[in-house]
């Protein structure tokens, strides 16, 4: 099988240091997602910096994971303009996973089919080379239709292949994954990553949440919160420190 894509993780070309840890991205009320990506570009092209330069982390990380605690954080946009980032600094050698088998989107966004996907590969009915799309930024592995029953799918031996293979396929893999609190299967995918981020919106997501969201994670080294719609909330001091511009906090 050849997706027209190389193998193996290098040097990324950066020019930005990540300023703080944890990540602040400001996500601005836009209309239209695509909107909000070109508006927000130099902001993802900063955590993908965060997650993908290997200068950035002790060990290298090729699969980073997506999650929140609760639904409603921003997770698939934070998910999918990470991919593209990465997509736009790897030469197109990024793929997004969605996840979540039970509530599809992204085939839908994407404009394109929603099957085969994840799902049909679990459970058999379809091959790697059948799942992945080609879009404009990165490569998209859709969940495919609704599964009933994912759990025992996404525990199978086909899962553990699945991910052997995307290792070898791609240099930068991200993980759209449902909030860790409220999905039973959410800490067992983020668990695939080398690494996750979390999303929280700011003002509304309770600190003991985000805590019991990390904790199930386990061992999964974090990279970064990032705290979405900051617009008028975030301190002015936190702001000069992240890098936000005074127009952001108007």
């Amino acid at each position: 099988m050849s997706l027209g894509i190389r193998a193996g993780m290098r040097r990324l070309p950066f020019d930005r240091a990540a300023p703080v840890d944890p990540i602040v991205a400001e996500l601005e009320e836009v209309r239209r997602r695509q909107k909000l990506y070109e508006v927000l570009e130099p902001r993802f092209d900063q955590i993908a910096e965060r997650c993908f330069d290997p200068t950035q982390s002790s060990k290298p990380l090729q699969i980073v994971a997506v999650s929140s605690a609760v639904s409603g954080e921003g997770t698939t946009t934070v998910a999918t303009g990470l991919a593209a980032a990465a997509a736009r600094n790897i030469g197109g050698e990024a793929l997004l996973i969605e996840t979540n088998v039970a509530k599809p989107v992204l085939a839908r966004d994407f404009d394109v089919d929603e099957t085969p996907g994840l799902a049909q590969y679990l459970d058999g009915t379809a091959d790697i080379e059948q799942i992945i799309r080609r879009t404009r930024g990165a490569w998209l592995l859709p969940s495919g239709s609704y599964a009933a029953n994912p759990g025992p799918l996404l525990r199978s031996e086909r899962m553990d292949q699945l991910f052997d293979s995307l290792r070898g396929l791609f240099a930068a893999v991200v993980l759209d994954v449902p909030p860790l609190l409220t999905n039973a299967h959410a800490p067992l995918l983020v668990r695939r990553g080398d690494a996750f981020i979390m999303t929280c919106r700011a003002g509304s997501t309770h600190s003991g949440d985000v805590r019991r969201a990390i904790e199930s994670a386990g061992d999964v080294e974090l990279r970064g919160l990032i705290l979405n719609r900051t617009r008028n909330w975030v301190p002015r001091w936190l702001a000069r420190a992240s890098g936000m511009t005074a127009s952001n906090l108007d």
